[in-house]
């Protein structure tokens, strides 16, 4: 029993222990016996009714006819009707065995009475309503069934003894060997029965965990990112999960699923994965199995795939199926290209905390050297070094703000007094005059986000506005405002020529710059650190022929209060 999975365990303990619980019995193979167990008592009925007639003369001497003829039609019609009311009386399973399991007993105990006793060979019947005992119910109820019907028998030997209806004491040996048979038969029959109901709970315990395993197994493989096709022996698909839709360019369903193969009639990339496992099943074992790569042909509404297929034969099917597995190597390539991105980052990081301490002395033995200097051509050459020492600086920090990713401490508070902060900083750091930039605090809500990290996406934003905006007053406008579609939105608008659509896609992108003396890094670090807040940072082109040609637009958690 420890060798049997725990859910197995309390099932076969309960059957073991000759449990009679009515949930136990509400499976569909306990109601077919239940059936079958009708239809025989309904066959063995008939069969003594229609042996009444023909056994007359032998039963003359020991038998009362008449009562014995109607004993037979009533157990005739009992059976008829405990039959006709199984179905009817579902799921009430427990009161229709016993009172079936009754009727047989009391209807071959009159049979036997009425028969002239043990020695008319009717109480061998008492052995088919103890089997049914023992298969519909446990050993040790069908033992107590069969105590029942012996008891039966010796009271109605003693009671033939007493009146003198049979002064033969082998009544008593007939009864008890009849009873030895029947104990016997609940026996045998219970230590069968309940052997096989062990077999088959464990095996719908089996069913369930083989059917559970399945939809795990499909569920795994229509979530994969590879393709996943099944084929039969004779190259016809049997079943494909979602990955393996979209690389062959059909459309797309849930799930694996099977697959029509009319659907794939027209398909090109599915004829191009077809002819590749023709030529691998040509040429299978003679050749060393290698992974294939192939072009796929675009499909109505998708675009071209280059894939690696890998064939795979599992060996256990009796059809002769196919794993076919296909690799798209486009969404490899992509991987690969962001690992070496994340590489090049740290070893950008690592190269900008070591420039940082060179720079910083560059810098101050600049500065030592501008207050020798009298000449005004060396003066220009040295702020020619200060400023690009500045522009390096601003790299270094900017590099080293993206590598670091400190966890924001997100906190609530209304946006109003630190824009009013950030703004008077990034007018200060510029040298721009305070009317250029005007601020708009719509909303009373208040914004969940880290306030340092937002004041350096505002420092951000507001700088590259600042670059590209008019310079006249009100140029640059910074909102916090509530859309009644869009939601609570922190908005940083210019008047400037606006982003061109040709690089719009590459805006937020590290390193990418129109500015001469660009890093290319404001806006990538800006939307990293509104990601760690949970926000959204886009840009928003503005069409409407008003005075903002473009905004960026900070889109707070989706579960910013409105309040």
């Amino acid at each position: 029993m420890s060798a049997l999975p725990g859910r197995v365990e309390p099932v076969l303990a309960g059957v073991a222990a000759g449990g009679f619980e009515p949930g136990h019995y509400r499976a569909e193979e306990y109601w077919t016996s239940l059936r079958y167990f009708g239809i025989s008592r309904l066959a063995i009925s008939g069969l003594v009714a229609a042996l009444v007639p023909l056994q007359e003369e032998r039963l003359q001497a020991l038998a009362d006819l008449q009562a014995l003829q109607f004993g037979a039609l009533v157990y005739v019609l009992a059976a008829v009707a405990l039959l006709a009311l199984i179905e009817p009386l579902r799921p009430r399973f427990n009161l229709q065995f016993a009172v079936q399991v009754t009727v047989d007993i009391v209807a071959v105990a009159y049979l036997t009475h009425v028969a002239g006793g043990v020695s008319s060979g009717f109480g061998v019947l008492f052995v088919a309503p103890v089997a049914g005992a023992a298969i519909l119910g446990s050993r040790r109820l069908a033992l107590l069934f069969a105590a029942i019907a012996t008891l039966a028998l010796l009271g109605e030997t003693g009671w033939r003894f007493l009146v003198g209806a049979d002064a033969d004491w082998s009544g008593f040996m007939h009864a008890g060997l009849t009873g030895a048979l029947v104990f016997a038969g609940a026996w045998l029959v219970g230590g069968l029965a309940s052997r096989l109901r062990r077999e088959a709970d464990l095996a719908s315990v089996r069913a369930l965990d083989l059917r559970n395993q399945f939809a795990v197994n499909q569920l795994v493989i229509s979530e994969l990112a590879d393709g996943v096709l099944v084929v039969d022996s004779c190259g016809a698909p049997v079943a494909m999960n979602r990955a393996a839709q979209q690389l062959l360019g059909l459309p797309l369903e849930a799930g694996a699923q099977p697959c029509d193969p009319s659907a794939l009639a027209d398909c090109g990339a599915w004829r191009a994965v077809s002819a590749l496992w023709r030529d691998w099943q040509a040429r299978r074992g003679s050749e060393p199995e290698h992974d294939l790569d192939a072009d796929l042909p675009a499909g109505p509404g998708s675009r071209h795939h280059r894939v690696r297929i890998r064939l795979l034969a599992p060996g256990v099917s009796e059809r002769g199926d196919t794993v076919i597995v296909l690799e798209d190597l486009d969404r490899v390539e992509e991987r690969a290209e962001q690992l070496k991105l994340a590489s090049m980052g740290r070893l950008s990081a690592a190269i900008a905390h070591e420039v940082r301490n060179p720079l910083g002395a560059i810098r101050h033995a600049n500065g030592l050297l501008c207050e020798q200097l009298r000449d005004a051509r060396l003066q220009r050459l040295a702020e020619i070094v200060e400023d690009n020492s500045v522009r390096i600086n601003r790299i270094v920090e900017d590099v080293l703000s993206i590598a670091r990713r400190e966890r924001p401490l997100i906190e609530k508070f209304g946006p109003g007094p630190l824009i009013e902060e950030t703004v008077a900083e990034v007018l200060a750091l510029a040298g721009e005059r305070p009317e250029r930039i005007t601020i708009s605090v719509a909303s009373e809500a208040r914004i969940r986000f880290d306030p340092n990290q937002l004041r350096q996406v505002l420092i951000n934003l507001l700088s590259n506005a600042l670059r590209h905006a008019s310079p006249e007053a009100g140029s640059v406008r910074i909102d916090w405002r509530e859309d009644p579609e869009a939601g609570l939105e922190l908005a940083i608008l210019d008047d400037g020529p606006g982003v061109p659509a040709q690089t719009l896609q590459h805006v937020f992108e590290p390193f990418f710059t129109t500015q001469v003396r660009g890093t290319g890094l404001g806006l990538f670090l800006a939307r990293e650190l509104c990601n760690l807040n949970d926000a959204t940072l886009r840009y928003r082109p503005l069409a409407d022929g008003g005075r903002y040609r473009s905004a960026f637009v900070i889109v707070p958690s989706r579960g910013q209060p409105a309040t």
